[in-house]
């Protein structure tokens, strides 16, 4: 897909960097349910298919490496211990 840079990153990375830096902050002590709100497409699909991607070795369906593939793999390491919820803001999906 297109994707407009803006300098000299995409909305996408950017849009996973500010993820990572908000599992980052989480205190892995804690016990509860996670809520992540993504309101774009690509973080909607990408954060829903987390652990498809870690069980195929962070590989896409083509077998090709997915983009991004080292700050998603943090993420997944950061909240792989939480019950997860993803939202668009409308409707919630467990993972």
């Amino acid at each position: 897909t297109y994707e407009e840079q803006r300098n000299g990153e995409t909305k996408n990375h950017a849009e996973v960097k500010a993820l990572l830096l908000g599992c980052r902050q989480l205190n892995q002590q804690m016990d509860f349910t996670l809520e992540l709100e993504l309101q774009s497409a690509y973080m909607q699909i990408s954060a829903r298919s987390l652990n498809r991607w870690q069980r195929d070795g962070w590989k896409n369906s083509k077998g090709k490496a997915i983009t991004y593939q080292e700050e998603w793999k943090e993420i997944f390491e950061l909240i792989k211990k939480y019950k997860i919820e993803f939202t668009d803001g409308k409707e919630k999906s467990d993972v």
